[in-house]
């Protein structure tokens, strides 16, 4: 089966920015995340930008609506059910890093 990556070429290309905006976008979302979450910035480095887009999106951390898979989906230009599958790899990230903190 093929899983579609979600690389900072393919955002760039999908959501038609360029590769800096890109880069603006994710120091944003570490921002806009380190807010939220008792983690500290270093700890949330290790997401990649589509990680943090989705969970900030998701949560409605950036505008206060929650997203739906399926919105962020049409955003991305993917499937609701490849935006689930990054969403639980990025939280089950942020499981991780919880424990390495406990």
């Amino acid at each position: 089966m093929f899983a579609l990556a979600l690389t900072p070429t393919y955002l760039t290309e999908t959501m038609r920015i360029s590769e800096r905006k890109l880069k603006q976008m994710r120091k944003e979302n570490l921002d806009i995340l380190y807010k939220h979450t008792p983690f500290e910035k270093e700890d949330l480095k290790p997401l990649l930008p589509n990680e943090l887009f989705i969970l900030v999106a998701r949560f409605g951390f950036f505008d206060g609506q929650e997203k739906t898979f399926e919105a962020i989906g049409n955003i991305l230009g993917v499937t609701r059910q490849r935006v689930h599958s990054v969403h639980n790899r990025a939280l089950r990230k942020l499981q991780r890093l919880k424990r390495m903190d406990a």
